[in-house]
């Protein structure tokens, strides 16, 4: 304790009460599990080595409003953010260590000089959903659209050209976006799983479309036949699947 943080207070009963004001730096082990509705939980422990007889935590406090420490202790009107990320609870618990390291809530006053106090905090947040929609979510919509929306030209030339300009957009977007992914991912996220099913496809309508532009080109005969097949039932079931496939994926992203 030191002079500029410790607020130190004499009752006439002839108890010390020593208010601290600190800042903790600590780490967390997170679950990205649920990426991006995941809801995170941190624990801090602060203990004594002095037993209860000597030094314990108190629910006085004279910086606060409140009667007590313990409990909740968030401001219903105030709103704690941090990057991606919003506090949905502060709580802040009453331990005891008894004999052996055995830990209850229960306070004993048999044994004090057997016991040490402890005031366990815990902070839960959650992945604020705006964030995810704007910067992952909506992004990969639109360039997977605007992909299908290109892969259905008629005109096989343009076509191709578009489908490369739209793979070379969403690599630089599945860049992007692996950056902003939580590190030490166990599971690989549905949005960049479903990022990489998209350039598959995009892979495979500029082999398709290079593959119709290459027949028609080969013989007046053969593409005669290849523009009234390419251009009737083949291109009718293709127009048919991306656009089931444009409400599968607002379906997976949006919900």
């Amino acid at each position: 304790m030191q002079y500029f943080n410790t607020e130190v207070t004499l009752i006439s009963n002839g108890a010390v009460y020593a208010q601290v004001i600190l800042t903790v730096r600590s780490t967390c082990s997170l679950d990205f599990s649920a990426y991006p509705n995941d809801i995170q939980s941190c624990l801090l422990t602060m203990f004594t080595p002095l037993p209860m007889s000597r030094l314990r935590f108190s629910r006085w406090t004279s910086l606060t409003r409140k009667s007590s420490i313990f409990g909740s202790l968030m401001d219903e009107k105030r709103i704690i953010r941090s990057g991606e990320f919003e506090v949905t609870n502060l709580s802040a618990t009453p331990l005891f260590i008894l004999r052996f390291g055995k830990i209850t809530v229960n306070e004993s006053a048999d044994q004090p000089d057997l016991m040490r106090s402890i005031i366990r905090f815990e902070i839960k947040f959650r992945r604020v959903g705006y964030y995810y929609l704007m910067t992952v979510a909506l992004p990969l919509f639109c360039l997977a659209t605007a992909t299908y929306i290109v892969g259905t030209v008629a005109s096989d030339s343009n076509s191709i050209v578009w489908l490369m300009l739209c793979l070379v957009v969403q690599i630089m977007n599945y860049t992007q976006m692996l950056n902003r992914l939580p590190p030490n991912q166990h599971s690989i996220p549905l949005c960049a799983k479903m990022a990489t099913l998209i350039m598959l496809e995009t892979s495979a309508l500029i082999l398709y479309r290079a593959v119709t532009t290459f027949c028609h080109n080969c013989s007046t005969e053969k593409a005669e036949i290849l523009k009234y097949w390419s251009t009737s039932k083949v291109e009718k079931a293709l127009r048919i699947l991306l656009l089931f496939h444009t409400g599968v994926n607002g379906i997976l992203l949006f919900y």
